[in-house]
C-alpha cells in the first residue's frame, strides 16, 4: 500500500474529484463526525472511496501528535501516518485500490484537529446492460434527491447523485445542482419542474457564453453477446422562454471499448437526435415548458460488442450573445436489442442436428 505526503498550506482540486471538508473549530461540515474518546474523532463514512486527504492541525504544547486511520467498508482498519508537531498541515494520497471510506484520528500532546478534507474518488460506472428488465432502460429523473431551493441546491457528485450519470459545465465537473423553473439564468444543472414542491422533475442545463452544459449516461455490454442500440426516446423540454437565440440541443452517441468521462472523449461522437430551441421574447407567456417528443431508431442498429460500452450525452450548445435557453429531458427510454445467430437444421438418420 503506497502512501505519499507532502507538506502543504492548502489542498489544490484537480479534475474530476469530489470533495468533502470538515472545519472543526467553526463546526462546519463535522455533521456526521463522531468524538470516540478524548481528542479522538471518526469521520462519517464517505458514499464512494477516498483517493487523498488533507489534514491541519494546531498544536499548544512540543510533544504533539496525530495519528490517521483508515477504514475500509468492512470496517478493517489501516495507519495511514503519524506527524508531530513540526508539520501541522498535510496531504496523503491513499493507494488507489485501498477503498478507505472512513477515517478516525487520534490527537495528543496537545495536538488538535482543526480542518479534515476529504478527495472522493471519481464514481466512474455504466449501467450493465445484463441487468436491464425488458431490454429497455427507463428513467424518470423522479428519484434524484428532492431540491427545495432555488439557490445553493444539492450537492451533485458525477456517478453517485443520480447513478452512472455525469454533468459537465465546459471542461469543468458540475458540483451542485438547484430547483429551476424556468427563470434562473446561471449556468449549471438543474432539476426541472412547474412548482418547486413537484415530486416529478426533469434533469436540465443552462449554457452561458463561455462554456456548454451537457449530461449524459453510459451502458455496458457485459454479456457474451452482441447487443444492438434499437431506439432512444425521451421529452425534450424547453423552460424559460426569455432567450434571444436559436441554439440547437443534441443527443449524441459513441460506441468505445473504455468507459470515460463525456468530455474526455473528443471522437467518433454519432448525433442520433437534435431539436431547436425555439427564440422567445420577454412578453411571451408560457406557463409550461414547450415539450417535443424525440425518438431515434436507427435504420442499421449500432453494433456493442460484449466488453464494449455506449456513451451518452445530451448538450446545449453556448449562446453567441444574449440569453440562453434552458433544456431537459424526462421520461428517457433506451432500447437494446440481443443479436442472434442464425443455425441451420440438418436431418442425420432421422435425428435433428444443429
Amino acid at each position: 500500500m503506497k502512501f505519499g505526503l507532502s507538506v502543504v498550506c492548502a489542498l489544490a482540486i484537480f479534475g474530476l474529484n469530489a470533495v468533502e471538508r470538515a472545519d472543526f473549530v467553526s463546526g462546519i461540515g463535522t455533521e456526521g463526525w463522531t468524538m470516540v474518546m478524548d481528542n479522538a474523532w471518526l469521520s462519517p463514512t464517505y458514499a464512494n472511496s477516498v483517493s487523498q486527504i488533507s489534514i491541519e492541525c494546531t498544536a499548544s504544547e512540543p510533544e504533539g501528535s496525530m495519528t490517521i486511520y483508515a477504514r475500509s467498508p468492512d470496517g478493517a482498519e489501516s495507519q495511514v501516518a503519524t506527524f508531530t508537531v513540526t508539520t501541522t498541515a498535510a496531504t496523503f494520497t491513499l493507494d488507489g485500490g485501498s477503498d478507505f471510506r472512513a477515517f478516525r484520528l487520534i490527537s495528543g500532546g496537545g495536538m488538535l484537529v482543526s480542518t479534515f478534507t476529504a478527495m472522493l474518488a471519481p464514481a466512474l460506472r455504466a449501467i450493465p446492460i445484463s441487468g436491464i428488465k425488458g431490454k429497455s432502460y427507463v428513467q424518470s429523473f423522479d428519484t434524484l434527491a428532492p431540491v427545495t431551493s432555488t439557490s445553493g441546491g444539492k450537492d451533485w457528485v458525477s456517478g453517485i447523485s443520480l447513478p452512472c450519470w455525469q454533468a459537465w459545465k465546459g471542461r469543468d465537473a458540475i458540483s451542485v445542482f438547484s430547483y429551476n423553473g424556468g427563470k434562473i439564468r446561471t449556468g449549471g444543472l438543474y432539476a426541472l419542474a412547474a412548482d418547486i414542491r413537484d415530486s416529478t422533475r426533469a434533469l436540465g442545463g443552462y449554457s452561458t457564453k463561455d462554456a456548454a452544459v451537457c449530461w449524459g449516461t453510459a451502458f455496458t455490454n457485459d454479456t457474451d453477446a452482441v447487443v444492438r442500440l434499437a431506439n432512444v426516446s425521451y421529452l425534450a423540454q424547453q423552460w424559460g422562454f426569455a432567450n434571444t437565440n436559436e441554439q440547437r440541443f443534441v443527443c449524441s452517441f459513441v460506441v468505445t471499448n473504455r468507459l470515460d468521462w463525456i468530455v474526455n472523449c473528443q471522437e467518433g461522437w454519432e448525433d442520433c437526435c437534435e431539436i431547436g430551441a425555439k427564440r422567445f421574447s420577454d412578453d411571451e407567456p408560457h406557463s409550461v415548458p414547450v415539450v417535443t417528443q424525440v425518438s431515434y431508431a436507427p435504420e442499421t442498429l449500432p453494433r456493442i460488442e460484449p466488453g464494449e460500452v455506449v456513451m451518452f450525452r445530451w448538450m446545449l450548445q453556448s449562446p453567441t450573445s444574449g440569453y440562453s435557453a434552458m433544456m431537459a429531458i424526462d421520461d428517457l427510454t433506451v432500447t437494446f436489442s440481443r443479436e442472434t445467430k442464425p443455425f441451420a437444421i440438418h436431418f442425420v438418420g432421422g435425428k435433428v442436428e444443429r
